[in-house]
């Protein structure tokens, strides 16, 4: 359920397993599709491996 996944409710699904790390690879026999926060990344892929880079994003926040 997508709904779910963009309301942040999928992690108390059982078949979701949540962890923290800095790096991970995720391989399949089948065919998967990648997003990254909410954006399609990956059509059609085998493996996917992630990586945190600390401070590769620069975030600018207007004043309050």
């Amino acid at each position: 359920n997508l709904i779910g996944v963009y309301s942040g409710k999928h992690i108390n699904m059982p078949q979701v397993k949540t962890g923290r790390t800095a790096e991970i690879l995720i391989e399949s026999d089948q065919d998967l599709v990648a997003h990254v926060d909410g954006e399609l990344i990956r059509k059609s892929v085998k493996s996917l491996h992630v990586q945190l880079l600390p401070q590769a994003l620069e975030v600018i926040v207007p004043d309050a």
